[in-house]
């Protein structure tokens, strides 16, 4: 049909479909403007095109991932991670009026897609003034939401050094958390589940939560489990924090039943507290520095490029794993465990979680 995928001419956008787009409600049985994005849950995208005063325009589509474009019921074309370019005259020839655009994927999503007309620049050298453009809006309420959130986990993190500041400093040693050499403390020597560390705990989950809640709305991608994330207001904002950060919660908590009960049966019982010790303090110096290098990048820097957020998502997940590999050091020299006996212990409490976490972003990210 004359379709190019990648060109490299400059373009003027005369229309741009993102503020036009509908989708099909399945409990009235028709078709209804998106006017909340946050909500949209379907697979289908729609629009329609005017048909008179298309000249030599061109339709531009632009998909993350693998995007099918229909006209009417038939097929156009499909479009995986690319630009797609074709002239309007080659659509619907005998149509008058309007005719309509569908784009489909499997988890499509309003924000990362782009339907818009546009003119070569080197076929219409005509004043911009005499163009009428048409831009999409942006809503987004995130830097309030994340100065907000931020204020409060100060809030919390002074709290909890005024009231407990030898448990605070040391969660912070990072000498001992990233000591090869395990030594005896105090704390380690506590339950896992007293009050105080369900605090630290509450607060590990709360600076996770932000931290990827974040990153994957910097980054344009889509939490498992949730929609695509449209931060539009401050309390949409918090409440979808506190729900992925009770998630982690929740994971935390699995992770160190996980722990005990395979501790007990390689006959590690004494171990388990250490190791679960060390995981929450390695993870939480790692995310302390990762959101400090985030609002870096985002207030001082004003780095907005979703391609930024997405490698600085994979970097996390990779420097997550060497946590694995701290954990199996201290272990190492603080248990007498053979090294397939330990190895064994290892894959079960923390590979296969590693590998769980890993497979979901990595299948977000790319």
């Amino acid at each position: 049909m004359g379709a190019v995928h990648c060109l490299a001419s400059d373009t003027l956008v005369i229309k741009d479909f993102s503020n036009e787009w509908l989708y099909f409600n399945p409990k009235s049985e028709n078709y209804q403007p998106l006017v909340e994005p946050e909500k949209f849950k379907g697979n289908t995208l729609h629009f329609k095109v005017e048909r008179s005063g298309i000249g030599d325009d061109y339709l531009q589509v632009i998909g993350k991932n693998v995007l099918s474009i229909f006209n009417g019921k038939r097929l156009i074309d499909i479009v995986q991670s690319d630009t797609f370019m074709l002239p309007l005259q080659n659509l619907s020839p005998n149509a008058v009026g309007q005719f309509p655009i569908t784009l489909y994927a499997k988890d499509i999503d309003p924000e990362t897609v782009q339907a818009k007309i546009v003119r070569l620049a080197n076929i219409d050298s005509s004043p911009i003034s005499n163009v009428a453009v048409s831009y999409k809006r942006e809503r987004s309420s995130f830097p309030e939401f994340l100065v907000f959130s931020l204020l409060i986990l100060t809030a919390i993190g002074a709290a909890l050094y005024n009231y407990f500041p030898r448990v605070s400093i040391e969660y912070l040693k990072v000498s001992r958390a990233f000591s090869i050499r395990e030594s005896e403390e105090n704390l380690l020597k506590s339950r896992p589940l007293s009050l105080v560390n369900i605090y630290f705990y509450t607060f590990f989950s709360l600076l996770c939560g932000l931290v990827f809640l974040s990153l994957f709305h910097l980054a344009k991608l889509q939490v498992p489990g949730f929609n695509r994330i449209y931060i539009n207001t401050i309390w949409y904002g918090l409440w979808l924090w506190l729900q992925i950060s009770f998630a982690v919660l929740f994971w935390l908590l699995l992770k160190l039943l996980l722990i005990y009960n395979i501790a007990r049966l390689f006959q590690l019982g004494s171990f388990s507290p250490n190791h679960f010790f060390n995981y929450v303090r390695i993870l939480l110096i790692t995310l302390l520095c990762s959101i400090a290098v985030l609002v870096l990048n985002f207030f001082t820097l004003s780095i907005v490029n979703p391609v930024s957020y997405n490698t600085f998502l994979l970097t996390l997940l990779v420097v997550f794993g060497l946590t694995v590999l701290m954990i199996y050091l201290k272990l190492m020299g603080a248990s007498g465990l053979k090294s397939l006996h330990l190895f064994s212990y290892l894959c079960s409490t923390e590979l296969v979680p590693y590998g769980i976490i890993l497979s979901l972003g990595i299948s977000q990210a790319i």
